[in-house]
């Protein structure tokens, strides 16, 4: 354990740098090869790119991981370790497998859970009491390697996905530290269970659009799985960042007055009127294309 364990480090955005940094400054001695990062970067990930340039972790990128010049590159590295945290493409195994202590993603869902994209916004989308992450090896498959490492998380009734992510990152500064001192201790991990396996697809606008069959908590669930750092649920010519729902004595006020679902305006205040109730919007914007 007292020699340097060489890792290479995939990653995006400030979950990512979370992640790094507690590697590198953890207590395991662990010396980055490089970072890899996806081109365009984004201006989540310009942190990630301070943060390597000012250490000196050289940058590796890319604008796709199956080119052969790109496969080529990890020939000529010595590394032990694989991490990836928050990146969004499916490694070669020509890179991983070459790494003698194999590789680790994170992932942020109680998998096999909310496997693929974007499970971070699921269960809010969904109504779960609880989420989680998972830090599991890298296989062949889609997110379906050993655990190593899983931390529960509990939610909210009405938690907001920026409330959510902060509580994920709380997990992120310590998770991949645990896991990667538990590999390097000799053990395998745990297989990932034969039920509750789902997978889903990266999110699409349609995905965020409050469509008129919802009701009030589908809708409700949607402003509060959109909202900021991103670009609001959608619903006719707004984007809806916050609301609450409405009592039912308005609510019933607001229905006799309007066809649902639809927009009302009384006094200062705009309200969504859905089939079995109403939200009160407090923040919202014009949709843009």
């Amino acid at each position: 354990m007292s020699e340097n364990k060489r890792f290479i480090f995939f990653g995006e955005d400030v979950f990512s740098l979370a992640v790094l940094e507690s590697l590198v400054d953890c207590r395991l001695a662990l010396q980055p090869v490089a970072t890899v990062m996806l081109e365009p970067i984004s201006v989540s990930g310009r942190r990630l790119v301070e943060y390597c340039e000012n250490r000196g972790i050289p940058l590796i990128n890319t604008r796709s991981v199956r080119t052969e010049d790109f496969i080529a590159q990890f020939e000529e590295l010595d590394y032990d370790l694989i991490v990836s945290a928050h990146f969004q493409r499916i490694l070669p195994p020509r890179i991983f497998r070459r790494a003698r202590f194999g590789a680790l993603n994170l992932h942020p869902s109680l998998l096999p859970k909310y496997r693929g994209m974007s499970p971070q916004h699921w269960p809010i989308i969904l109504g779960d009491a609880e989420t989680g992450v998972t830090v599991h090896s890298i296989d062949d498959g889609v997110d379906t390697g050993r655990i190593m490492r899983q931390v529960r998380i509990p939610m909210e009734p009405e938690i907001y996905i920026h409330q959510l992510q902060s509580k994920f990152l709380s997990v992120y500064r310590t998770i991949m530290v645990e896991a990667v001192e538990r590999l390097f201790f000799g053990e395998s991990g745990e297989e990932q269970p034969a039920t509750d396996i789902s997978y889903f697809h990266k999110i699409q606008d349609s995905d965020m659009e409050i469509k008129d069959e919802m009701d009030v908590t589908n809708a409700y669930s949607l402003i509060r799985a959109f909202s900021f750092p991103y670009s609001g649920a959608r619903f006719e010519n707004i984007r809806i960042l916050k609301a609450k729902p409405v009592d039912g004595e308005l609510w019933k006020e607001l229905k006799n007055s309007a066809n649902s679902p639809a927009l009302q305006q009384r006094g200062m205040s705009q309200y969504l009127i859905l089939k079995d109730g109403a939200l009160e919007l407090i923040k919202w914007k014009l949709y843009e294309q």
